[in-house]
């Protein structure tokens, strides 16, 4: 197991602490073509994963692999004024597809990432930190 940290809205908290199932936010027609078909690729990429099963899981949650300051101002600006929780998660590794969250802004809006499969490599995280 692996410890991941997740920064959720406090009722997701008190769902897991009800041993409920979580999931990202659902998609719907209401929600920005560029959102969904963002999403829509990214979970795509998760099918590749061992025992993946994305059409049932409804989109990812968000974690990242060291514990995140929620006072930075990326959190803050997202959280919009909100009550926010930072939770620590204990996950099998295979079940996570780590990727680089500023490259994840290419694949948002549609930007050219470099290189062949430009978007595969959100997930290139040692190459994009060089």
């Amino acid at each position: 197991m692996t410890r991941y940290w997740t920064v959720q809205h406090p009722e997701v908290w008190q769902r897991l602490q009800r041993g409920e199932a979580v999931h990202g936010p659902a998609l719907d027609h209401k929600d920005d073509a560029m959102f969904r078909d963002a999403y829509a690729w990214m979970m795509r990429q998760m099918d590749a994963l061992p025992d993946a099963d994305v059409a049932s899981a409804g989109t990812p949650v968000w974690v990242w692999p060291t514990r995140v300051d929620l006072r930075e101002a990326t959190f803050r600006r997202w959280a919009k004024d909100q009550r926010m929780v930072l939770l620590t998660l204990e996950m099998q590794s295979d079940r996570v597809l780590l990727s680089d969250y500023d490259a994840w802004h290419f694949v948002l809006n549609y930007w050219y990432l470099g290189g062949e499969r430009s978007w595969r490599r959100v997930f290139e995280l040692e190459r994009l930190r060089k």
